[in-house]
């Protein structure tokens, strides 16, 4: 879900049953099925916001052209705007994707002495990078820095310490996607600007806590 004008018009005029899982991109007129990345992205932050946190930081991947990127950044943002915290250039982080990157990232944000006393996390293996950067510093998580990741993959109940995180529906997004796309072929219904969200759920574990003293 990254391409150029001239292919994005190519693909808008198939005569085919499409339904978009996850992202979309701006000019197509398929169905699509996603989390409420906003939403999510911006449960975390009020959590944090509301056990004391004031410096807060995101990772996440370079955004492109990436919906679900820039809906997550959004949610960020917005729970910022709502607590009247300026969102500071210096506390998001961006990474390309990959396994090292994120780190390099996370050891820019946090290792300063005006750090984020906490850092929510774009994606699943970003999760990962962020804690191999406070461990790298040697910040101990969540005594020194808070972590609230995005996902729930089944390793973030198993990381050192459990960590806080946002839970993504990923079966039924794809449940629901199916059942769009057999409506269509079945019944010859338009799926034009069809958009169905599903909702993210905060779990919280032993990553986040107050701000450090």
């Amino acid at each position: 879900t990254q391409a150029d004008e001239e292919t994005i018009a190519r693909w808008a005029k198939l005569d085919l049953p499409v339904v978009m899982v996850d992202r979309t991109l701006p000019g197509l007129p398929f169905a699509l099925v996603a989390a409420e990345n906003s939403e999510g992205v911006r449960a975390a932050t009020k959590h944090l916001l509301q056990l004391g946190h004031r410096k807060i930081g995101f990772v996440s991947w370079t955004l492109g052209s990436y919906a679900n990127r820039r809906e997550r950044l959004a949610g960020y943002l917005q729970a910022l705007g709502e607590a009247s915290i300026e969102a500071y250039e210096a506390n998001i982080a961006f990474a390309e994707v990959g396994w090292q990157d994120g780190v390099r990232a996370s050891l820019e944000l946090l290792d300063r002495a005006d750090r984020p006393t906490a850092v929510v996390s774009g994606n699943a293996m970003l999760n990962l990078q962020v804690l191999a950067a406070a461990k790298q510093l040697g910040l101990r998580v969540p005594h020194d820095l808070s972590v609230v990741g995005f996902d729930d993959s089944p390793w973030d109940d198993l990381v050192d310490p459990p960590l806080t995180t946002v839970a993504t529906p990923a079966r039924d997004i794809g449940v629901v996607a199916a059942e769009l796309l057999l409506e269509h072929i079945d019944q010859g219904t338009p799926l034009l600007g069809v958009e169905r969200r599903l909702p993210t759920r905060l779990v919280i574990r032993q990553s986040s806590a107050h701000p450090p003293a």
